[in-house]
């Protein structure tokens, strides 16, 4: 609305100076249409052209210099000409005025034109009438006034000239020359009130903003009834007025019956235009009450975000007077409303934490109050002793001229944040301490190969200082060997195929020989999964792979030794059973050609040559046994030891008869195993348990199978009630040609159980004992599944 108003001032201008320049080429080329409009009414003065002329120059340079005041010269100096052109009609105006009071002509009237004689009011002298001069005094005032931006004087002096003028039209529409003439030979010229009006509503509009203008252009109930109704009410009654007097000058009633006319013409006009501006602020205040709704919701939305919101928020006057808090801010300090609102934001307990804090505060709120916008870190008293430290910020809020009007405080809860930055800190500070004082080379790696942070251990065990350790890859100083395995092992880390890796390798030493190193590394990505750097741990294992060649040496030596042993102890069995058969094939001849001859101390010989054969064979069968674990294995195959078991005490059941024997035997797993040597342990595991029982006592022997704490492994056990023997033997029976008792109480040679656990060893299992003097033993059996 305003800016509207504003174009029509802008266009009043323009149409005034347009009205003078017309009134003066009238008098130049003297057209009676231009001088008086209506032939033989008084003429608008030549002066009065040129002070429509200077007033329409002045207001419109005023619009120029207003839109354009913010930019340089020669904008500005069109306000400077505006006030000088507004000085120049009050001039002008107070020169006809003094020449009227004291009776003078200061030759101003015709300095421009000479009146012709023969004009209508040339008696005038060519001068302007008193209340046209008047009305320029005030026209120039209002114009000087509103460009010192004296709003309200200026619209009062406008409105005094719109009175003086619409009297003047009056006067001319009545036809009373006393409205327009005021005791002089001329008088206001019908065009000359016109201008007038029209420069008026321009100074108007052009003040729309401020003074009394402001109520007319207000968005309010009270504003539109005043654009609506001001127009009506200037303009209807002059109008009915006139109407009713022309009909009354034409005889058409009498002028009783004009006035009753005149003003039931007058309430049946107003009487409408009451209803209906009654019925816009109406549908105005339905709608208000309808925006007043949707405001209260809408401040109770806000409510519920404000009060809801994580964030403690408030809301301050700009001299830090608390308008507002939220509920988050009020429950963290255990306060109401009423213990904080309308007071000093300072003095709220959250800031009674010190002094030091208030007059932080008070000077963040200074500071805000002048637009700067405030930010830090403070600690903060809540409810109880709890203290909490916020990110806290003031931001100021202005109006659409700039005034701060406002102020809202903020703060954040970050005392986890804060917490976990010194467990961060504390953290860094262990792993920095970690990573230089750790005894192992430690290393951090750019993804392509670029050292960035290295540890002295690292430098002491290569060689190098750690800036020449910087400037370089661990490409450069890897064995050439080694670099294409750790080239891939790093490809995969990138490409999250695997999350670390250790392998054995070599560098290079500064001095040019190489060391062996165990290197472990990981890699470590950011939150977008993008690779960062290497964590290497090295640690010098020179001196280990030094010993693993060692003893790799040694136990190729004695793999070789042991099987020269086995392939002597074969061959040498071997050969040994042909005598034996010689000499048992010799002692059964003496028996069968000369058992007569020989006398009862040469059987006695024979007899005992024939045990020291039987017990030779033994000897060799056992030592053959041994040697065939290994030379005579073969493969592994599924085998039921339930079944290798009941083959077994088949083989046995003379000797479960000569004792009395009870085998006892649940139910056993099948394994990969080779069936001749799960045999073999087992007949002599049972023998053993047959053999060693207490005298006069029938041995009882359970078999049975039980789970292992290893995967993939089972158990199994043979458990008897012999005479057991001492722990200090667990691991000596198992040794060659070990034997707990004489050949004369318990025959055997020693070699039983070192068979047995040459076959469990080379099964990938295990066997061990243990028993208690009288109470029987225990034998286990571990056996991959």
């Amino acid at each position: 609305m305003s800016q509207q108003l504003k174009s029509v001032s802008q266009a009043v201008s323009i149409i005034v100076i347009g009205i003078g320049c017309l009134g003066l080429l009238g008098w130049m080329f003297n057209l009676s249409l231009f001088k008086s409009v209506v032939p033989g009414l008084v003429t608008m003065k030549a002066n009065t052209a040129i002070g429509f002329i200077i007033s329409g120059a002045s207001l419109y340079l005023w619009h120029l210099g207003k839109r354009k005041s913010k930019k340089p010269s020669p904008y500005r100096s069109s306000l400077i000409g505006s006030q000088v052109l507004a000085v120049f009609v009050i001039v002008l105006a107070l020169l006809t005025i003094i020449q009227y009071g004291f009776n003078l002509n200061l030759g101003i009237d015709q300095l421009i034109i000479q009146e012709r004689p023969d004009a209508v009011d040339a008696a005038a002298g060519g001068r302007m009438a008193p209340n046209t001069a008047s009305n320029f005094l005030l026209l120039g005032s209002a114009l000087l006034l509103l460009g010192r931006e004296t709003y309200l004087a200026a619209q009062f002096f406008t409105i005094l000239v719109f009175l003086v003028a619409s009297f003047g039209l009056i006067g001319h529409l009545y036809q009373i020359p006393l409205f327009y003439s005021v005791g002089s030979y001329t008088g206001m010229a019908i065009h000359t009130a016109i201008s007038f009006i029209l420069l008026a509503i321009g100074i108007l509009g052009a003040s729309a903003n401020w003074g009394a203008m402001k109520v007319v252009i207000s968005d309010r109930a009270g504003g539109i009834m005043a654009r609506r109704l001001l127009p009506v009410v200037i303009s209807i009654p002059p109008v009915l007025g006139w109407l009713v007097l022309l009909g009354f000058r034409a005889d058409l009633y009498p002028p009783v019956f004009g006035f009753a006319f005149r003003s039931v013409l007058a309430i049946i006009i107003f009487g409408a235009l009451i209803w209906c501006n009654a019925r816009r602020l109406n549908a105005i205040d339905a709608q208000r009450q309808q925006f007043q709704q949707a405001l209260l919701a809408s401040e109770q939305k806000f409510h519920a975000i404000f009060d809801q919101t994580f964030q403690f928020i408030g809301l301050l006057e700009p001299d830090g007077t608390v308008l507002e808090a939220n509920q988050t801010a009020l429950d963290f300090g255990g306060l109401r409303h009423d213990q904080v609102i309308g007071k000093p934001f300072w003095q709220a307990r959250w800031w009674t934490i010190s002094a030091q804090t208030q007059a932080q505060l008070k000077d963040a709120i200074a500071r805000s109050a002048q637009g700067e916008f405030i930010r830090y870190e403070v600690d903060v008293q809540g409810a109880g002793d709890r203290i909490a430290t916020i990110d806290f910020s003031l931001k100021s809020v202005t109006d659409s001229s700039g005034q701060v009007v406002l102020l809202i405080p903020e703060g954040r809860d970050i005392t986890e944040v804060k917490q976990i930055e010194e467990q961060l800190r504390e953290s860094e500070e262990r792993f920095r301490r970690a990573f230089d004082d750790a005894a192992t080379g430690e290393a951090l790696v750019t993804p392509d190969g670029q050292f960035i942070r290295v540890n002295r251990a690292l430098c002491d065990l290569l060689g190098y200082q750690e800036s020449e350790l910087l400037a370089t890859t661990f490409q450069d100083i890897t064995y050439p060997d080694d670099l294409e395995t750790d080239l891939g092992y790093v490809r995969q880390l990138l490409t999250d195929e695997i999350q670390a890796y250790e392998m054995e390798k070599r560098y290079f030493h500064k001095q040019g020989h190489v060391i062996w190193i165990l290197l472990s590394v990981s890699l470590v990505r950011n939150s977008q999964r993008q690779p960062l750097y290497f964590v290497g741990q090295i640690q010098d294992i020179t001196h280990t792979k030094q010993t693993q060649i060692q003893m790799k040496n040694l136990v190729t030596e004695l793999e070789r030794s042991n099987r020269e042993l086995e392939d002597f102890a074969y061959i040498v069995s071997h050969d040994l059973l042909s005598p034996l058969h010689k000499m048992q094939m010799l002692s059964d001849l003496l028996t069968e050609d000369y058992s007569q001859v020989l006398d009862e101390q040469g059987q006695e010989y024979l007899r005992r040559m024939r045990q020291v054969k039987e017990r030779m064979q033994t000897f060799i069968n056992d030592l053959l046994m041994l040697s065939r674990v290994t030379t005579q294995a073969q493969p592994f195959i599924p085998v039921n030891l339930n079944t290798v078991v009941q083959e077994v005490l088949s083989d046995l059941d003379v000797q479960l008869q000569e004792t009395g024997g009870t085998v006892e035997v649940e139910k056993l797993p099948t394994v990969k195993a080779d069936p001749l040597q799960m045999r073999q342990l087992m007949q002599n595991l049972l023998s053993n348990a047959l053999k060693f029982h207490q005298s006069k006592i029938a041995p009882v022997v359970k078999v049975y199978s039980q789970p292992s704490q290893l995967p993939d492994q089972c158990e199994i056990v043979i458990k008897d009630q012999g005479i057991g023997f001492k722990s200090e033997y667990e691991e000596q029976i198992f040794e060659a040609f070990q034997r707990l008792h004489s050949r004369r109480h318990y025959e055997g040679t020693g070699l039983g159980l070192t068979i047995c656990r040459k076959i469990a060893t080379r099964h990938g299992g295990t066997i061990t004992a243990s028993s208690v003097p009288g109470e029987g033993a225990r034998f286990t059996i571990t056996l991959p599944t």
